[in-house]
């Protein structure tokens, strides 16, 4: 489900996705990947490591005062599905059933469109800045999934807030 919505020079975009990525876990990159010696399991079938059955997600282009256009995105989905595993890398229970923490992230562009002097033509071009995971929210990437560890169950590797300058020539 999508909504579109245009004010003068803004236009907005709203989106829900409900869906399933289910299947076989035992794909071909697990054994001709780029792991050393791969722990070959029994096949099974379960949610995929890329489902989020449910995402909301919000994006626009604003025309703000001083020429300037300001560009949101706001991303919200469920977490990532994870298995358990024992100290000898055997999976524990079924596969892919815990779930990493709901991702949120909020992301901020800001440009004003200029004009480059280049043999006697004005080539357009955008500059300005960028801001990643605005409010510095919690959004691992990583979990210690080892029964045996001390750390077992703890996420780690979260997505911290980046600052990236932006320049852009229009063609």
């Amino acid at each position: 489900m999508a909504a579109r919505f245009k004010l003068r020079q803004s236009l907005l975009n709203v989106s829900y996705v409900r869906s399933r990525a289910f299947g076989d876990l035992n794909d071909l990159n697990q054994f001709f990947g780029n792991l050393a010696q791969p722990v070959i399991q029994p096949d099974e079938r379960g949610r995929l490591p890329f489902d989020a059955p449910n995402r909301f997600l919000f994006w626009g282009s604003i025309a703000a005062p001083w020429k300037l256009t300001v560009v949101p995105v706001f991303d919200l989905h469920t977490g990532f599905p994870y298995s358990i595993e024992d100290q000898y890398r055997a999976f524990v229970g079924p596969r892919n059933v815990d779930r990493f923490p709901r991702f949120s992230s909020f992301d901020l562009q800001i440009t004003r469109r200029i004009w480059l002097p280049l043999h006697g033509r004005r080539i357009p071009a955008r500059v300005g800045g960028g801001v990643f995971n605005l409010f510095n929210h919690f959004d691992p990437r990583d979990v210690q999934n080892n029964l045996a560890s001390a750390r077992f169950g703890e996420f780690f590797n979260t997505s911290w807030r980046e600052y990236r300058g932006k320049f852009v020539l229009e063609f």
